[in-house]
């Protein structure tokens, strides 16, 4: 008996070296990899959006244009470009909102945005934000050329009055931006429309950008259904093909709303005009580049009663060469009035390294919010890094990656599906195999953060 012992222990030794060596030898550069691994402690959900004509995922060879509205995964259609009444696969959506109907003006939020392959932000990543491990704004993205379809957040709360004082307690200074969904490739928490990288990664300055360039719909409180049975607002690229047949003055400046169906099947779709340029105290040359809707519940603009929020494409006669395509605006009784300056978003102009007398200006693709009444917790919940990241190796949840964890995660080891991270699935695929000892023998001994 006592010999049949010693062998079955010889027997089981012996397995888990092999098994360790497998790891150690077949998947341990991938468990390192995961190191750079990205998340947030609460994310926010994707916005519905749309991309510009020149982004890969809306090339030829691909079922999307640049008039769809997009979400993920994939991204997926959710309405094409005949369900907001427009003709032309070559129309461009450049603004898109949700309706937002009865919101409270004193509520508290954080402005949302996106930004285009030519901006390149002004402000480094705030240093408190690094230390807590929230190292990703514009600038950074940029620098790392895959800025363009990603969603940021400025620092600073506001209400629909503009901005409120400055986060205190976050010690951050309030003129800059924070990362928030990826464009792709972070843990989940990104729109799907490639280049499929970690926010920690440099891209090659030839490899293609896709551009988020409208997108609304991180708070849904607002008029119809995600997704079905939509009041959408909506702009148009100016030189769209369906401007002429749309009820409008032609314009790149023209809000319309886009009454769809709950059916998907019904294809009636009743588009009206919501605002003219002349309405919104803008130049019929003008072109939105961004929208925030909130209406009174009629669906008739009026200045009184309702508000936009917006921004201009660069080269808008009303920019005066002097605001930055940056710039947030909005509507008032009285004409149009600065909402949000590029500066407090952490954008605004920089000089033209080929041009000492020429400065670039950056601009801003897209507008939405997202319920904020603290500002330092929402940034801190909804950034993207490295803070609320497990513990590597960790599968008890002690903080310590010892020989507890490897006990267990033996004692499960092959369970084929439905596994949990406390069990040892480290890599959340839902099974216990060479790849999640990988995991565990990489980061063994090594302190948490």
């Amino acid at each position: 008996m006592r010999r049949e012992s010693v062998a079955s222990d010889r027997e089981r030794i012996m397995r888990l070296a092999i098994l360790i060596l497998a790891a150690g030898c077949a998947m341990l550069a991938a468990a390192i990899s995961r190191a750079d691994d990205v998340t947030a402690c609460a994310p926010i959900g994707a916005p519905l959006f749309s991309v510009d004509a020149n982004s890969p995922v809306a090339d030829p060879n691909t079922p999307i244009d640049p008039g769809d509205v997009l979400h993920p995964p994939g991204p997926m259609i959710v309405f094409d470009h005949l369900r907001l009444g427009l003709l032309s696969d070559a129309d461009e959506v450049d603004g898109l909102s949700l309706v937002h109907i009865g919101f409270n003006p004193l509520a508290t939020w954080s402005l949302l945005f996106s930004v285009d392959r030519e901006t390149i932000g002004i402000v480094p990543p705030d240093p408190n934000l690094v230390a807590l491990g929230l190292p990703f704004n514009v600038l950074d993205q940029a620098q790392k050329n895959q800025q363009a379809a990603d969603v940021f957040m400025g620092l600073r709360s506001f209400n629909r009055f503009g901005p409120l004082p400055a986060p205190r307690p976050l010690r951050a200074p309030a003129s800059n931006n924070t990362l928030l969904l990826n464009q792709g490739d972070a843990s989940g928490i990104d729109v799907g429309v490639g280049p499929d990288v970690s926010p920690t990664v440099s891209v090659s300055p030839s490899a293609r950008q896709s551009r988020l360039d409208a997108g609304t719909g991180s708070t849904p409180t607002a008029a119809g259904r995600r997704g079905v049975g939509e009041i959408l607002a909506f702009s148009l690229a100016a030189g769209s093909p369906s401007l002429p047949s749309l009820p409008g003055t032609q314009s790149g400046a023209d809000i319309y709303l886009a009454f769809i169906p709950s059916d998907p099947n019904d294809p009636n779709t009743v588009v009206q005009l919501y605002a003219a340029p002349i309405d919104l105290n803008l130049d019929p040359l003008d072109e939105l580049d961004a929208l925030i809707v909130f209406d009174d519940g009629d669906f008739v603009f009026d200045p009184f009663q309702d508000q936009v929020i917006f921004s201009l494409a660069r080269g808008s006669p009303s920019l005066g060469g002097v605001a930055s395509a940056a710039d947030v605006f909005t509507t008032t009784p009285g004409g149009v009035n600065l909402f949000a300056s590029a500066n407090l978003l952490g954008l605004g102009f920089t000089p033209d390294p080929n041009d000492p007398n020429n400065l670039l200006d950056d601009n801003i693709d897209m507008l939405d919010f997202v319920d904020c009444p603290d500002a330092p917790a929402c940034i801190r919940d909804r950034a993207l890094g490295t803070l609320c990241l497990p513990c590597e190796g960790d599968v008890n949840g002690d903080d310590v990656v010892d020989l507890t964890d490897l006990a267990i995660l033996l004692a499960n080891f092959d369970i084929p599906f439905g596994a949990t991270r406390n069990q040892g699935d480290l890599d959340g695929d839902g099974d216990i195999d060479l790849t999640d000892l990988a995991i565990l023998l990489a980061f063994f001994d090594v302190p948490c953060p």
